[in-house]
């Protein structure tokens, strides 16, 4: 008896240990073999996991996301601080998954006293957009067509960490693909957004940055 993992077998385990996007590739497969094939001899079983396996790699890109402001896990320059330009760091993004409509930034510190405090909300950016320039304005629609939401300092767009003295924070930035673009208004905040991306999220990355003084 063949110790090779049956097709079927193999898509039911499969099933429970991918993501989203590898679950997507294993049920059009399934759907373009006809289900006799799968009952075949062992090489063709052979050659239906190797298909099923090039089809998962291929479909398994993870979003990305970097940034020419800071290096992931290193110290956020005072420029991009709450307390000296304020800047918005630059952001990109590569790796973008198939369907992706729009793309959503959160920005929050993890550390704060009591909850994560919010930094930067924006959404519906552009499925087309993969970076956002340093400095971008405190606007409710930008000129791509990104619309910004508030933040915990209660102002329209990014403000930057801003910790208590004598501690060093983390900031970590957020990148959401969607299968949608959403009904919502500027200025809205992360509560609000976060449940309306609820079950529309094909995609995720984050950069992490850390400021102290």
């Amino acid at each position: 008896m063949s110790m090779l993992i049956p097709p079927l077998a193999f898509h039911q385990k499969a099933e429970r240990e991918v993501n989203f996007l590898q679950l997507a590739a294993f049920r059009f497969v399934r759907k373009l073999i006809p289900h006799s094939l799968l009952r075949g001899s062992l090489l063709r079983s052979v050659i239906i996991t190797f298909i099923i396996a090039l089809l998962i790699g291929k479909n398994a890109m993870a979003l990305e996301m970097r940034s020419a402001s800071f290096k992931s896990s290193e110290e956020i320059p005072l420029r991009y601080t709450y307390n000296y330009e304020n800047l918005s760091p630059h952001l990109a993004w590569s790796d973008v998954p198939p369907g992706t409509r729009s793309f959503v930034i959160i920005c929050e510190d993890p550390d704060a006293p009591l909850k994560a405090w919010v930094h930067w909300v924006m959404f519906n950016i552009p499925k087309d957009i993969r970076e956002l320039k340093e400095g971008q304005p405190s606007q409710e629609i930008l000129d791509n067509g990104a619309i910004q939401g508030s933040n915990d300092f209660g102002n329209l767009g990014y403000d930057g960490p801003a910790p208590p003295p004598e501690s060093s924070h983390r900031y970590i930035f957020k990148l959401y693909a969607l299968d949608t673009m959403l009904n919502l208004k500027p200025r809205t905040a992360k509560k609000e957004l976060l449940k309306s991306i609820e079950g529309h999220i094909i995609g995720e990355a984050k950069l992490i940055g850390t400021y102290g003084r």
